[in-house]
């Protein structure tokens, strides 16, 4: 049901970036997104930025997003590292979220949700 937005052209030479946006405004999950390193050595991306305007999300609203990675270790039995789950603010004019720098070891990925954040409405006081 989602349209799929290819952020980062498939090259086989460098990180490879896809998300899966819903626009349903009643869905607390609007994207999940995979960044995949087809190479045999580490890559890297500085300040990877994720547009979400796709995703019936507006410019400043906050987002939660959790990840997920390949699920082997490498051939040292080190656990390949996953970012931490972080609330993110999007930009003001683009609606992107900066998720920061990710390092990918060769043929792996990582999987990210975008979910959003229910903000918190002060209390109106109530007639007496």
């Amino acid at each position: 049901r989602a349209d799929a937005v290819h952020v980062r052209r498939p090259t086989g030479r460098a990180l490879e970036l896809a998300v899966h946006v819903d626009p349903d405004t009643d869905a607390p999950e609007r994207a999940a997104g995979c960044v995949f390193n087809p190479t045999g050595r580490a890559l890297s991306m500085a300040d990877m930025r994720v547009p979400l305007h796709y995703a019936g999300l507006r410019p400043l609203e906050r987002v939660r997003v959790g990840w997920t990675g390949s699920l082997r270790a490498d051939a040292h039995a080190q656990p390949w590292p996953v970012p931490e789950p972080r609330t993110h603010v999007l930009d003001a004019t683009s609606c992107l979220a900066a998720l920061g720098n990710v390092t990918l070891r060769a043929r792996s990925f990582l999987c990210f949700v975008v979910a959003t954040v229910a903000t918190q409405h002060p209390q109106q006081p109530q007639p007496r």
